[in-house]
């Protein structure tokens, strides 16, 4: 998995935030986790070098992550 990076930005985030997968790694599903680790957004898929935009709506403020596949990044969720 070296040289893969899942890059998320715009963090800290407020309604959306966005994704994309660079590298040399399989397709995975983007999903979001609360602070508990509990699943709380998913979108299909994506394949290298594509991104993926997730709602941030109706979700409390605080530490999340986003994961796809192994990799993942924390969020702040504004």
């Amino acid at each position: 998995m070296a040289g893969t990076q899942l890059l998320v930005y715009f963090n800290p985030a407020h309604e959306t935030v966005r994704g994309r997968l660079q590298g040399a790694v399989q397709k995975a599903p983007l999903q979001l986790l609360d602070a508990v680790g509990r699943i709380v957004r998913t979108k299909a898929a994506l394949a290298v070098g594509t991104g993926a935009e997730l709602s941030l709506a109706e979700l409390r403020p605080g530490l999340s992550v986003r994961r796809c596949g192994l990799l993942n990044q924390h969020l702040v969720v504004e």
